[in-house]
């Protein structure tokens, strides 16, 4: 009392009153001592006394501060039930000052537990009725059960989980039963009424403090009990109607409200169950998507249901909460957190059950509108990270395969070696232990039904519903289906490859026809698309797709959109509208292929995407006519976006892939056919050429400078960098040629003539941009070029591990030694490096010639200058590099391989061959451009192997003894090798534009627009008049074999049903994708890529050419190309999706 007093305080009378006693004068209780403030706290004398809490109510003050210590005490639980609003006041603000919890032995010995226990026996007497039952304290509690709940939640709040698992929970068989804390809170957690929002605050702390241990005191299935209690109260159904929403952070965050922040806390305390989890979570997904979207509750209602199970959905399936829930609708990637749920995957059966709702609320169109949309884009959030999460599972899947076979691959080695050493009498092998079994990775699991169903709802307008698919499926679009023809250990995983072949068409095969369709639209509508979110990124990783249906889709959009025809023409338009997006997806694309390479057991689709398209990337960027960095708009433009620094590593990527690529082959070709791999080995070949090619003009943009269309082709005219910048750039941009040069190598010991020559061309080039750089070659490279081309030491009987001729070893070793020289003499004198793209030295002004090196170098007089390279030497050799293919000419047809001089023709007859386009043309096509037919014996076909690599059979190549082949081509070959590849080119597209422009409906005599000569000439001119007279009877015999063919199929009826299940523009062609049910078929009936079909649809009626063929167990899949140049008949717009045709086969 002398604190009280000494603050101000009246003090009570000595002796007791027969009224209570209130004080006439007081103070503050912020001027009371603290110490004496702690001890009325703790001491129950004091706290259960009526005149030192009469003190206290009079002299608290709700704004002054309280210097009480950061643990609970027995009073401030005891006042914060107490019938006094005053004294609850004080308590609950100086409960929630707490920080420190107590002990369990703490909470016994310091009257805490006293405290707690009597306030469960005043709970527990109410329940039961008896309103004036004995209380354990002698203090009045409050009559109002709202502040009876709150104030019992908040000195659980106080405790720790120990004490309140030691002191306050009760097994149902204990004798104090009665008061367990669990039971009495769930007890009222189907209660109604004010007090309902502290019954769940409490329920939350148990929640918190206790985690699974909440459990313990129920019987089986209790977490059900519970959880039925809470979701079925009716008042938390009118909670969802009536609660404010008004604040932007309510929608986002929508858990941390009283109402709902419990459910977290009870996901985590049945987390390490199985059972309970799942059960729980469909409890949950069930109530909030099932029972609350019924269409008696109200919008408000059913988008706040909406966006609390999205909520939990998010952080159960996606970990995107850590203690309290975002859910960022503006961003589209996931955070990603430590996993909260270890049986989470188990609950992916939950998911799947509430796919189809999940997938109307993110696109159908009847949620569509401005009430739906907050909770309709935070569907479509949670469905794109779910599908993102799929799509890197099965990319995840595919490696886990390719990581299983190479440690099962070293494991056989291993155990190989080992029993060839115990063969051998080695003891010591004998005692080793088998190597242990690799364990089988695990199968993918991804959320098909949710995946079916997207697939179904979502509209060919709903453009931004697309692209949220493009994210899930673009980490799929590099792998094709798993085939036991790779695989070594496909015996042993062939579930988990079924798993992620089937994965693989639910998740990548429908987009297809997604991006079919809606190339049809509007172009305004695709422009609009391309310019959304991260589309461009993920087209350029399905334009390297190695599924020809996935690349033909995305690069048929971007043509539709753009009006383009070429697969070069896509990535020109990319790169300058797109640009900064399309270069990330190429250095996305690129890393990728680098994982594959390396892991799988062969990656030649991928390859054979990366070199094509990556070349078109070059030619867009650098081409003479219209490259972009040519442009100084184009470069000023996207400096901002570090347009030099995203060069400079996408060079360096493209290096790292080629150098990948020429390793990997020789292990690859063991799975295909010779054919196939020289056509795309000389593709890898041309794509280091274009390299070559082009680095005079990156390296000029990349150092920082602006250059016209002429700017590669000469001296750089106004630097806008220094020459030792140039130079850095240029020392690293030849560096990265450093291991595609090396891992060449290993090509020269191919035994393809013409895939060798292009090779050791190639290696020259390579070496010489090395040495007019004057930088040194790598040891190891230099080592294997010598070994290659030195000769084996006489009488040794050593094999040459190489067919090229001595010629070509000569100039092998010739720049060897000119890098060398070159090395010494930029040692000798203070030069800057710079780039040059001429092969030949530059003439000085006084007549002598040098490198273009830009320095103190001296050039004023001949003997200072390199001397002119000498005949055969590799400097003048590198100006028979490898040809640049021509643009437009298709990389399956070009080949580089150059005539040799008894067969050479006229330069004119070379370069006649080819149409406007660049291609090689034959037949009909070379007709129209005026060129002499020409036919000649193609040779037998030759197998591709690497000497010395153990590729195909060792005993052919080099005679033994002798640096040159058994068999050395004859001119005959040479001519019949140079005719079958002018086959091989020949363009018919103008063949096929005349005979599908056809009218089937027609059945004259002559061909419709054709005009016969009454006499042919003797003799010819000129091409054009040889052209005009033949061409005519080409084509009536071409009409006449159609209308021969027509007569006996409809003789014979030999119809089939087909059904069209899409459509894409190529040039001025329209491709159509049908299928044929098998049971449509009859036996031994085929379909080849040269043959012309009739449709019928009613009147609608019209011919095509067969693309391509693909039989499946259910079906045949056909694409038809078609022309609607002359459509007589309306059949253009009849070849819509999900329409019937008749298809009648015709003739080859």
């Amino acid at each position: 009392m002398q604190a009280f007093a000494a603050a101000g305080f009246e003090t009570p009378p000595s002796a007791g009153t027969e009224s209570q006693w209130r004080p006439s004068r007081v103070g503050t209780l912020a001027s009371v001592q603290p110490a004496a403030l702690h001890n009325v706290l703790v001491n129950p004398r004091f706290y259960e006394n009526e005149d030192v809490l009469a003190l206290l109510a009079a002299g608290y003050d709700p704004a002054a501060e309280l210097e009480l210590p950061r643990g609970p005490s027995a009073g401030l639980l005891a006042l914060r039930l107490h019938c006094d609003s005053s004294l609850r006041s004080l308590a609950a603000k100086g409960l929630a000052r707490c920080t420190r919890l107590p002990s369990a032995e703490w909470f016994q010995q310091s009257g805490m537990a006293t405290v707690v226990h009597s306030h469960l026996g005043v709970m527990a007497s109410r329940d039961r009725g008896e309103v004036d039952a004995a209380t354990g304290i002698n203090l009045p509690y409050t009559d109002q059960l709202r502040e009876f709940m709150d104030g019992l939640a908040s000195c659980l709040e106080a405790l720790s989980p120990e004490a309140i698992s030691t002191h306050l929970l009760r097994k149902g068989t204990s004798a104090a039963a009665s008061l367990d804390v669990v039971h009495l809170i769930a007890s009222h957690l189907g209660d109604s009424g004010d007090h309902l929002l502290g019954v769940l605050h409490a329920f939350r702390v148990l929640l918190d403090r206790l985690g699974a241990r909440f459990w313990s005191v129920g019987d089986e299935r209790y977490e059900e009990v519970v959880l039925h209690a809470v979701l079925d109260n009716s008042q938390l159904h009118d909670v969802l109607e009536q609660e404010d929403r008004s604040a932007d952070a309510s929608k986002d965050r929508v858990l941390e409200s009283p109402w709902w922040n419990w459910i977290f806390p009870f996901l985590l305390s049945v987390a390490g169950s199985a059972n309970l989890f799942v059960n729980s979570l469909a409890l949950l997904a069930s109530t909030f998507l099932d029972r609350l979207q019924q269409q008696r509750f109200d919008t408000r209602a059913r988008t706040r249901a909406l966006q609390i199970a999205l909520v939990v959905f998010s952080d159960v399936f996606l970990g995107t909460v850590q203690q309290v829930t975002t859910l960022a609708r503006s961003s589209a990637e996931v955070i990603a957190a430590a996993p909260r749920y270890p049986h989470a995957a188990a609950a992916d059966k939950v998911l799947e059950l509430h796919s189809a709702t999940l997938t109307q609320f993110a696109f159908a169109a009847g949620f569509a509108t401005a009430e739906w949309s907050a909770a309709r884009d935070e569907a479509r959030t949670f469905v794109a990270g779910i599908m993102r999460r799929d799509g890197k599972a099965v990319s995840r899947a595919v490696y886990r395969i390719a990581n299983f076979a190479q440690q099962t691959a070293a494991r056989q080695r291993r155990e190989e070696k080992r029993l060839q050493r115990v063969a051998a009498g080695d003891a010591a092998a004998a005692k080793e232990p088998e190597a242990p079994a690799i364990p089988t990775p695990r199968s993918v699991t991804i959320i098909k039904p949710l995946w079916d169903h997207a697939y179904a709802t979502i509209r060919e307008v709903d453009t931004s519903g697309l692209a949220l698919l493009m994210q899930g499926v673009a980490p799929t679009a590099q792998f094709e289906k798993l085939t036991s023809r790779t695989w070594a250990v496909k015996d042993l995983v062939r579930p988990q490859m079924k798993a992620v072949n089937d994965a693989l068409a639910a998740v990548r095969d429908p987009i297809v026809g997604l991006l079919v369709a809606l190339a049809e639209e509007r172009t305004q509508i695709l422009l609009d698309f391309l310019n959304s979110n991260n589309v461009v990124l993920h087209l350029v990783a399905f334009l390297f797709s190695p599924v020809e249906a996935v690349s033909n889709a995305a690069q048929g959009f971007v043509k539709q959109a753009y009006d383009v025809t070429t697969r070069r023409d896509v990535f020109y338009r990319l790169l300058e509208h797109h640009t900064e997006p399309t270069l990330r997806g190429l250095a996305a694309v690129l890393q990728t292929f680098q994982t594959s390479a390396k892991s799988l057991p062969e990656a030649c689709g991928v390859a054979k995407r990366v070199v094509r398209c990556c070349s078109d990337v070059l030619d867009s960027l650098c081409a003479p006519t219209d490259g972009l960095l040519r442009d100084p708009a184009f470069v000023e433009r996207n400096r901002p976006v570090k347009l030099e620094s995203k060069l400079l590593a996408l060079w360096k990527l493209m290096g790292e892939a080629l150098a990948l690529l020429f390793k990997q082959t020789p292990q690859w070709s063991a799975f295909f056919e010779n054919d196939a791999m020289t056509e795309w080995m000389r593709d890898a070949v041309l794509f280091g050429a274009d390299m070559l090619d082009q680095i005079r003009v990156l390296e000029l943009v990349i150092s920082g400078q602006t250059l016209d269309s002429s700017a590669a082709s000469g001296p750089p005219g106004s630097p806008s960098k220094t020459r030792a910048q140039e130079s850095s750039t240029a020392e690293q941009m030849i560096a990265a040629l450093a291991d595609p040069l090396e891992e060449l190598i290993a090509w020269l010991r191919l035994n393809d003539e013409d895939l060798l020559n292009q090779s050791y061309e190639l290696v020259l080039r390579m070496v010489s941009r090395f040495t007019r750089s004057r930088i040194r070659l790598r040891d190891t490279t230099f080592d294997k070029l010598r070994r290659i081309s030195d000769k084996p030491a006489d009488r040794t009987g050593q094999r040459r591990s190489t067919i090229l001729r001595e010629d070509q070893l000569l100039g092998i070793r010739e720049a060897l030694d000119d890098n060398d020289a070159a090395v010494r003499r930029r040692k000798g004198g203070a030069e800057v490096l710079e780039i040059s793209d001429d092969e030949a030295p530059f003439p000085n002004k006084d007549g002598t010639k040098s490198l273009r090196i830009a320095g103190e170098v001296s050039r004023s007089s001949t003997s200072s200058a390199r001397p002119a390279p000498r005949k055969g030497s590799s400097t003048a050799r590198t100006t028979s590099s490898v040809a640049a293919r021509p643009r437009g000419v298709p990389w399956t047809t070009y080949s580089s391989k150059k005539a040799s001089a008894s067969e050479s023709e006229s330069s004119e007859d070379e370069a006649a061959v080819r149409g406007a386009d660049g291609k090689k043309l034959t037949g009909l096509a070379l007709l129209a451009k005026e060129q002499k037919p020409a036919l000649k014996k193609m040779e037998p076909r030759r197998g591709v192997k690497a000497i010395g690599l153990g590729l195909g059979n060792r005993d052919e190549g080099p005679a033994k003894g002798t640096g040159r082949r058994v068999k050395q081509p004859t001119e005959e070959d040479r001519q019949a090798v140079r005719a079958a590849r002018l086959r091989a080119a020949q363009d018919l597209s103008k063949l096929h534009r005349a005979v599908l422009q056809w009218d089937p409906a027609c059945d004259d005599e002559q061909p419709p627009n054709v005009r016969l000569s009454d006499r042919l000439p003797t003799s010819f001119k000129t091409p054009q008049e040889y052209a005009a007279a033949f061409e005519p009877l080409l084509l009536t015999e071409c009409w006449e074999q159609v209308r021969q063919a027509k007569a006996e199929a409809l003789k014979e009826g030999q119809l089939y049903r087909t059904n069209v299940a899409g459509r894409q523009s190529v040039d001025d062609f329209v491709d159509v994708f049908c299928t044929i049910d098998s049971n449509e078929l009859r036996d031994r009936v085929f379909f080849g890529d040269t043959d012309l079909v009739w449709l019928r649809q009613g009147q609608r009626q019209i011919f095509a050419k067969v693309q391509s063929v693909s039989r499946k167990r259910e079906h045949m899949e056909l694409t038809l190309r078609c022309h609607l140049g002359k459509d007589n008949h309306d059949a253009g717009s009849g070849l819509a999706p999900r329409t019937a045709w008749e298809l009648i086969k015709l003739v080859k």
